[in-house]
C-alpha cells in the first residue's frame, strides 16, 4: 500500500514567531500585535518553522490545546502568513501560499462525483531568486499554488474536463489527495457548479481577475513593487526637450468666463 501524501503548515517567513509572556506573538509586532496563549508555545513555534503536520496537532495536548493551535493557524492565515506544503515520499510536490482561514479547518477529501478545474483559475510563471516556478492562481482567491513537480501540470490538463478523482489514483497515488486540496482552496469545483451559479455565471475571466485583485489583501499587490529597481533606471519625471519646432497654443480669454460652477 502506498504511503499517504503529507501536508504541513509553515509560518512565513521562518523565524517570524516568538513566545512572549506565555503567548505566541509575531516578532515584528511583539505584545502590540495578536497573542495566542498556548501551553506548548515554544515547541509549536519551532514546528511552524519546520512544518507542522495535522498528525502532530492531534498529539499536542488535549482538545482545548488543539483548538488553540487551530486558532493560531487561522489567525496566521488571516494575516497571510501561513503556507501549506504538499509532499509524497519525501518529495515536495506543491506549496499553497497564503492559505485562507477556511482552508485550515476544511482540507477537503475529494468527492465521488466529477470535478473540473475552475474557469477562473489560471497558470503563469514567476521568478523567485534564481528559480522560475509555475504558479496556479484563482481570480477570486488570495491563495496561490506553487507547483514544484511537472506531473502536476499533466494533472491540471486532465482536470480541464470533468474527472472523477478516484480514477486519478491509478496514475498517481497522490493525485486524489491533491485534488482535495485544490477543491478546498477553490481551484477545482464540482462539474457544472459554476455554470449553474447565478453569481459566477456572468463573470468573464479577465473581469473577475481585475475585480479580485482589487479586493485581495496580499501586501505585495498593494502599491509599487519596484521589482526592476536594480535592473532599469527610473525614467525622468519630465521629458527632455526634443529640440524640434514648437507650436504655440492659443490662450483662452479668462476674463470673459461665465458664472462659477457653484453659482446658482
Amino acid at each position: 500500500m502506498s504511503p499517504a501524501p503529507r501536508t504541513r503548515f509553515r509560518c512565513e517567513p521562518p523565524g517570524s514567531l516568538a513566545v512572549s509572556a506565555g503567548a505566541v506573538v509575531l516578532r515584528e509586532l511583539g505584545d502590540e500585535g495578536p497573542r495566542w496563549v498556548l501551553a506548548q508555545g515554544e515547541r509549536i513555534v519551532a514546528l511552524l518553522d519546520e512544518g507542522l503536520t495535522p498528525a502532530q496537532i492531534s498529539k499536542l495536548g488535549d482538545l482545548r490545546e488543539q483548538a488553540r493551535i487551530h486558532a493560531l493557524l487561522s489567525g496566521l492565515a488571516a494575516l497571510g502568513r501561513l503556507d501549506l506544503d504538499f509532499a509524497w515520499r519525501g518529495r515536495e510536490l506543491a506549496t499553497l501560499r497564503r492559505v485562507t482561514p477556511a482552508l485550515v479547518l476544511t482540507i477537503a477529501s475529494p468527492p465521488a462525483e466529477a470535478v473540473v478545474l475552475s474557469r477562473l483559475s489560471h497558470l503563469r510563471s514567476e521568478q523567485h531568486g534564481e528559480e522560475r516556478t509555475a504558479i496556479l492562481e484563482h481570480a477570486l482567491s488570495p491563495c496561490r499554488v506553487v507547483l514544484h513537480a511537472p506531473e502536476l501540470g499533466a494533472l491540471l490538463v486532465t482536470l480541464a474536463a470533468p474527472t472523477e478523482p478516484r480514477r486519478l489514483s491509478s496514475a498517481a497515488p497522490w493525485a486524489s489527495a491533491f485534488v482535495g486540496l485544490l477543491l478546498a482552496a477553490g481551484f477545482v469545483v464540482a462539474a457544472g457548479s459554476e455554470e449553474s451559479d447565478p453569481a459566477l455565471l456572468p463573470w468573464e475571466f479577465h473581469d473577475a481577475l481585475m475585480h479580485g485583485r482589487q479586493l485581495r489583501t496580499r501586501p505585495e499587490e498593494r502599491g509599487g513593487t519596484y521589482r526592476l529597481r536594480a535592473r532599469l533606471p527610473s525614467p525622468p519625471m519630465l521629458r527632455a526637450p526634443s529640440g524640434g519646432a514648437t507650436v504655440a497654443l492659443a490662450k483662452p480669454p479668462l476674463e470673459n468666463t461665465g458664472p462659477g460652477i457653484f453659482t446658482v
